[in-house]
Parts: C-alpha cells; sequence; structure tokens
C-alpha cells in the first residue's frame, strides 16, 4: 500500500507523465465515444442534404454529395 502511494504521489509531480496520462485518456475517451462523435458512417449518401450548412445533425455541414464532413 505504501509503495502505491509514493507512486502516486510521485506521478502527480511529473508534469511530462501526467500530459501523457491526460492525452492517453482523451484518445481511450475518444475511440470509446466514437460512434457519439461521428454519428454517420463516411460512405451514407443523402442528396437532400448537399452542400448542407452546420447544423445540430451536421456539426460540420456536407460536403458535395451530402455525406457529413
Amino acid at each position: 500500500m505504501r509503495f502505491r502511494s509514493e507512486f502516486l504521489n510521485r506521478l502527480s509531480k511529473n508534469k511530462m507523465a501526467m500530459s501523457g496520462l491526460l492525452i492517453v485518456l482523451i484518445l481511450f475517451s475518444t475511440s470509446i465515444f466514437s460512434h457519439h462523435l461521428a454519428p454517420y458512417p463516411p460512405s451514407d449518401i443523402d442528396t437532400s442534404n448537399i452542400l448542407a450548412a452546420p447544423s445540430r445533425s451536421h456539426p460540420m455541414g456536407t460536403d458535395i454529395l451530402g455525406r457529413d464532413v
């Protein structure tokens, strides 16, 4: 138990280790919640939304074929 608390104490004081841990956590959470970040498959074509402006359903808009950007 003492080893664990000493390890966590030293880890929390190391700025490079903490920034690396933060990057790993961001990448991990992005991979877990990717279906919420990009709900549309890249090959789906929606002709009713060609060149649509950014909206709630397409946060970055759509391209010339109606695909989610």
